[in-house]
């Protein structure tokens, strides 16, 4: 196992270079079942131009790269228990029963004990199930309280990057929409499930818009203010009636601006600037 916190990759930014010496990114528009060695599940790339790129595992066929995709990990998929050994205060690691659980499961997720002070940390790491039922799960920082062995309650969360499904187009149609946040917006299509990608979550991107543009018709300027639909396309936050969810713009994901200038009925290519996670 390969402890470790989530890595942020920052290229090409470290001064004026010529085109010589400028590093290669195509490794972001590949995809894959077997993960990249050079990153894990939830890092992060940052481009000169400002795009930002998570490492993300698709565990539906990303059949259309023109919506963002979506979180479809839940709280009940983690592990919600007693801790099975006592932790003092300085500890990094802790001992929880969780059965099936493989190696480094669990690695870019989170921990929460819920004790007098409660305690959240990264995780970093984790051992596969024992022969016991238990694993043991590595933080990124110790305890400030000690836990106590079958007593202290502590919950487990995968990386959210560790779970993520289309809701729109071919490849989608699953129900529960409306209950889950866009993760980011991939740049390649896929073929099977539970492929390893990168999703763009910030930055200069050209969007999939739920109505016939940006700029449907009755749209007032000033109007810039974009959200996410609940199938993941983006609109206008004064827009919505236009889309499926029939909510109130206002009450639904931000996902950015419009870059390009444009009036009503007149959009130019939907270039916004994507606002998920910077």
């Amino acid at each position: 196992m390969a402890k470790g916190k989530a890595k942020s990759t920052l290229l090409g930014i470290q001064g004026i270079i010529g085109h010589q010496d400028a590093p290669s990114w195509e490794f972001l528009y590949e995809h894959s079942t077997v993960r990249n060695p050079n990153y894990n599940i939830g890092d992060r790339v940052v481009l000169p131009d400002g795009r930002v790129f998570r490492y993300s595992k698709a565990t539906n066929i990303f059949s259309s790269c023109k919506y963002g995709v979506k979180f479809y990990g839940q709280i009940g998929d983690g592990v919600a228990t007693q801790v099975s050994a006592s932790a003092a205060i300085g500890d990094k690691s802790i001992k929880i029963a969780a059965s099936g659980v493989t190696e480094d499961e669990y690695r870019g997720g989170y921990f929460m004990a819920h004790v007098t002070i409660q305690q959240f940390r990264g995780i970093i790491g984790n051992t596969a199930t024992d022969g016991a039922g238990n694993i043991v799960v590595y933080l990124d920082a110790a305890l400030t309280n000690a836990l106590v062995d079958s007593s202290s309650y502590c919950e487990l969360l995968q990386s959210p990057y560790r779970n993520t499904r289309l809701t729109a187009g071919p490849g989608g149609g699953l129900s529960g929409n409306d209950y889950s946040s866009v993760a980011g917006i991939p740049n390649v299509v896929t073929t099977v499930a539970d492929e390893l990608l990168w999703l763009q979550t910030w930055g200069p991107i050209w969007v999939n818009p739920h109505g016939s543009s940006l700029q449907d018709a009755g749209i007032t300027g000033g109007e810039r203010a974009l959200v996410f639909d609940c199938e993941g396309s983006i609109t206008l936050v004064d827009d919505v009636a236009h889309g499926p969810c029939g909510a109130g713009g206002d009450l639904q994901q931000h996902a950015g601006f419009i870059i390009d200038r444009s009036a009503a009925s007149t959009s130019g290519p939907p270039l916004v600037m994507l606002q998920i996670s910077p």
